[in-house]
């Protein structure tokens, strides 16, 4: 049987001249895993700040000014750096959990986000547009699945319910998003408002959970044995 490793034993202590206890930390690999969640998050939360504030600012300016252009450019290449670099952080969590195919997963879907993107520029909107939702579907699903089990592994059940609620919810939006695709609505403009909503809260709910367990990796939980 397989020896499940503990991210949290208990501390070696030894005495330094001065009779202070020394401690050992956390594993390194896994604080390293906690600072890309944390780079991960900080992206997000850029990203979704940067659509809320772009609405007014492309009203009041005019629409799609090269200004607007310029900003959102810049905006959509820095949240994808984040969230390409924070990912890669990620594969150094530690050996021995069945992890690293997760990660390795969304790391795969990302640089073909990537490629993507660039050859969507060559021309090829339609096909770069349906592939891209794809892929995106695809890094959303295999990071929520590591999620889920990076949350079982710090032995954080709270938040292996908070992730299976997120992967419900998501899944609830996109079969929403199907239906409405497929059977149509009388009020499109209304169903539309009200699912960019939703998505807007599924959203920071995900980016909530990343950066809670970016937090719990240093804070084990209470009463931990």
């Amino acid at each position: 049987m397989e020896q499940r490793i503990n991210p949290y034993a208990a501390p070696q202590t030894s005495s330094d001249p001065a009779g202070e206890p020394e401690q050992d930390c956390i594993d390194p690999r896994l604080v390293t895993t906690g600072k890309g969640l944390k780079l991960i998050y900080y992206s997000i939360v850029g990203m979704l700040l940067f659509w809320i504030l772009s609405l007014p600012a492309a009203f009041f300016l005019g629409g799609a000014t090269l200004l607007v252009m310029g900003v959102a450019g810049l905006a959509i290449l820095s949240t994808m750096g984040g969230l390409v670099v924070g990912t890669l952080m990620c594969l150094t969590v530690p050996e021995g959990v069945a992890l690293r195919p997760f990660i390795a997963g969304t790391v795969i879907c990302e640089a073909l986000i990537v490629l993507i993107s660039l050859v969507g520029m060559l021309g090829l909107e339609m096909v770069s547009t349906m592939l891209l939702g794809l892929f995106w579907l695809l890094a959303f699903s295999f990071f929520l699945l590591f999620l889920y089990r990076l949350a079982d592994f710090i032995r954080r059940p709270d938040l292996v319910r908070r992730a299976g609620r997120i992967g419900i919810f998501g899944a609830s939006l996109l079969a929403g998003f199907f239906a409405i695709a497929i059977f149509g609505v009388q009020r499109p403009e209304w169903a539309g408002l009200f699912f960019l909503g939703f998505l807007l809260l599924f959203f920071i709910s995900y980016a909530n959970l990343i950066g809670a367990m970016a937090k719990a990796i240093r804070s084990p939980p209470p009463n931990f044995s």
